[in-house]
C-alpha cells in the first residue's frame, strides 16, 4: 500500500493515469468485499451482536484505508468519474445491510419498517464518526470509538427490536 502512495505522488506516466490508479486502489483496498464476506459467514442473526461486529469491522477497514480514503475524497473534485466510483462501495454496503435487516424483519427479530432507511441511518452515524476521527482538528467528542460503537449498537438494537 505504501508503494501505491509513492507511485501516486510521483506519477508521470503516459500509460497510467492518476484516476486509473485511484480507481484500481479503491477496487482492491476498500471495504465492500470484506463486508460481504462478514455478512455471508460471521453473523449469528442476533441484532446486537451482529451490529457490533459490523460496526467494528467497518471502522477497522476504514481506519486501515484512511490515507486512500482521504486522497480519494480530496481528488474526486479534480478527477471526473471518481466520485461515481467512490459511491459504489457504500452503495454495496447499504444494499447488504438493508437485505440483512429485511431478513431479520421477516424472521420477526426486527420491527417492520424501512430497512433501507434503517441501514442508511446506521451507516451515516458511523461514517460521521469516522470523518470526525480523521479530521485532525475535529475532536467532536471525548468518547472512545469503542464506547461510541457500544452505545450506537445499544440504541439501534433497542429501537429495532420488536
Amino acid at each position: 500500500m505504501a508503494l501505491f502512495f509513492v507511485v501516486l505522488r510521483y506519477l508521470d506516466n503516459d500509460y497510467v493515469s492518476k484516476q486509473n490508479l485511484l480507481e484500481t486502489a479503491f477496487d482492491r483496498f476498500h471495504y465492500a468485499e470484506e463486508m460481504r464476506s462478514l455478512f455471508e459467514g460471521k453473523l449469528v442473526f442476533d441484532l446486537s451482536q451482529d451490529l457490533f461486529l459490523i460496526s467494528r469491522k467497518y471502522h477497522e477497514i476504514m481506519n486501515h484505508n484512511r490515507k486512500l480514503i482521504q486522497i480519494g475524497m480530496k481528488e474526486q473534485a479534480n478527477l471526473p468519474g471518481l466520485h461515481e466510483k467512490l459511491k459504489k462501495q457504500p452503495q454495496q454496503l447499504l444494499m447488504i445491510l438493508s437485505n440483512y435487516l429485511r431478513g431479520m424483519s421477516e424472521k420477526g427479530k426486527v420491527i417492520r419498517s424501512n430497512p433501507e432507511l434503517q441501514a442508511l441511518s446506521f451507516m451515516m452515524m458511523h461514517f460521521g464518526t469516522y470523518m470526525d476521527e480523521i479530521e485532525s482538528n475535529a475532536d467532536f467528542s471525548s468518547l472512545s470509538l469503542d464506547d461510541f460503537i457500544k452505545e450506537s449498537v445499544t440504541i439501534f438494537s433497542r429501537a429495532l427490536t420488536p
